[in-house]
């Protein structure tokens, strides 16, 4: 059926920019109703559910006078529309991903753009908090609770006035608390635990669409400890601040990444991009 849409209306929907972005938003806002309700829906907190449901379906709606005019995003500076493009899947396909560092579960998201679009995945923060929350407004998503290392030993992990900024690693707290009006709001003992078994335990699928990896100072570390050859996601996305783009490729972990056939795709900010060819 597909096909001979296609081939019927190719010619009069795809002829013209304009035209073809006006199909692309009908289809966008058909794939977002068509999985509203599924996705957040949970008898766990029902009436914010609703709410949820009741925010994201003005939010679809919105798109019938907007068009293209407004893009939604939610990442911090776009990273999700970055990642929108680069993995260029069809509206209607949906993916499965992994967000390390998730945080809230829809404010500064690399991934709730995609979970609107009926995409589902393994979501992992260490705050407890934030994952009570994961569990109201995304519930079709697998959430763990667990501070990721490149190895396993106790850590302590620290909560900030601004909990983006919550992590384990030393000189990034030492730094956080450098910015202004940010105060220690917590700290815990953790064992830190191997990102390649939190999949294993989870059922995370072999290849999958997209690893995120944001958990504050322990980014590169957790990459190169990462096993490419037990799960191969086809995007990768994680945080490097302070590396310049010519440092980087330098970087063994560069030469790692194109062992295992990914190619770097850009750099925005603090955030590198690698696709698998």
């Amino acid at each position: 059926m597909r096909t001979f849409l296609r081939k019927t209306f190719a010619k009069q929907l795809y002829g013209r920019a304009y035209s073809r972005a006006y199909l692309q938003n009908l289809l966008l806002i058909w794939q977002e109703l068509k999985v509203l309700m599924t996705q957040f829906f949970t008898w766990r907190a029902p009436f914010q559910a609703l709410l949820h449901i009741g925010k994201n379906l003005s939010l679809t709606l919105n798109r019938f006078y907007t068009g293209r005019a407004v893009f939604q995003s939610y990442g911090h500076t776009g990273e999700d529309r970055i990642i929108e493009s680069l993995l260029n899947k069809p509206h209607t396909d949906v993916g499965f991903y992994v967000d390390v560092g998730a945080n809230h579960p829809s404010f500064i998201s690399n991934t709730f753009l995609l979970y609107r679009r009926g995409w589902r995945g393994i979501c992992i923060e260490a705050n407890p908090r934030l994952v009570n929350l994961h569990k109201k407004k995304r519930p079709k998503d697998i959430v763990v609770q667990a501070v990721v290392s490149d190895k396993i030993e106790e850590v302590t992990f620290t909560t900030f006035t601004n909990d983006v900024l919550s992590t384990v690693d030393e000189t990034h707290m030492a730094e956080a608390l450098q910015q202004p009006a940010q105060q220690i709001q917590h700290q815990q003992i953790h064992t830190s635990q191997l990102l390649i078994d939190l999949l294993d335990k989870n059922d995370c699928p072999q290849t999958f669409d997209l690893l995120c990896i944001d958990i504050e100072g322990k980014d590169l570390a957790v990459v190169e400890s990462f096993d490419f050859t037990r799960y191969q996601p086809r995007l990768l996305v994680f945080e490097a601040e302070g590396l310049s783009i010519e440092f980087f490729l330098t970087h063994q972990l560069y030469y790692k990444l194109a062992e295992h056939k990914y190619h770097f795709a850009g750099a925005a900010l603090k955030n590198f991009y690698f696709i698998k060819k």
